[in-house]
């Protein structure tokens, strides 16, 4: 039986704009289940950013429940949040958000100073393939190689989930290409939670798991019973 780690039920995200209510997620319910590589997929204004944002600790829903390991997190107090956020759950985003005026090491370390249980920061930085420019500035890296630092980043906190939103958007193909080959090694050797959320339909070829989304619902959730490796995505 697979053990569920995180889990909504019926989810809803509404925002006022002046007189209009939109609604930016609609009664959403799924379960991730723990080491699976799940793809969250939909168009822009589908609503998986919202969810992302919901899942992370870093907004609050308009109704419903979210639940990690167990625990709701939507009871959570603002300082229960913040804990949840420096704990619990990894993140990467698509412009990187990494600190110009820190190396590519110190910006992973700055993560690890505010984590319960970090990882071996040099051991990370081997793992994503920065070993030999963990002493490099932003300015001294590629697009690629920035974002490897944030995934770095996100991994040597030690979450209990990696929650990635669009990672590959601002890569061209080869780079875009590496970054998966690296959040599919995070999964399967180092054994996190890896939830993806994209708009690129190729993507979801290598994942456990794919829910789609349209106009804040969800619109299907499937398994892939044969992911494709991430060497194999073409788009």
């Amino acid at each position: 039986m697979k053990n569920v780690i995180l889990r909504t039920e019926n989810l809803s995200k509404s925002y006022q704009m002046g007189e209009i209510e939109v609604k930016a997620l609609v009664n959403t319910s799924f379960e991730v289940y723990e080491g699976e590589f799940m793809v969250i997929l939909g168009p822009s204004g589908s609503g998986k950013s919202t969810l992302l944002n919901l899942l992370g600790g870093m907004d609050t829903p308009s109704s419903g429940h979210i639940f990690m390991r167990g625990d709701e997190i939507t009871d959570y107090s603002e300082k229960q949040l913040t804990e949840y956020r420096r704990g619990k759950v990894g993140f990467v985003f698509q412009f990187y958000n990494i600190m110009a005026s820190l190396t590519a090491e110190e910006n992973v370390e700055l993560a690890t100073e505010i984590a319960d249980d970090p990882l071996d920061i040099s051991e990370v930085m081997n793992d994503v393939g920065l070993g030999e420019r963990r002493n490099h500035f932003p300015s001294q890296l590629s697009g690629g190689e920035q974002q490897r630092v944030s995934i770095a980043r996100a991994v040597a906190k030690n979450p209990d989930i990696l929650l990635c939103d669009e990672p590959t958007g601002a890569l061209d193909y080869a780079s875009g290409v590496s970054i998966l080959v690296l959040l599919k090694k995070v999964n399967r050797e180092l054994g996190k939670t890896v939830v993806v959320i994209t708009h690129n339909i190729a993507i979801a070829d290598m994942a456990d798991r794919v829910i789609r989304m349209r106009s804040g619902e969800i619109t299907e959730i499937h398994d892939n019973a044969e992911p494709l490796p991430p060497e194999r995505i073409m788009w």
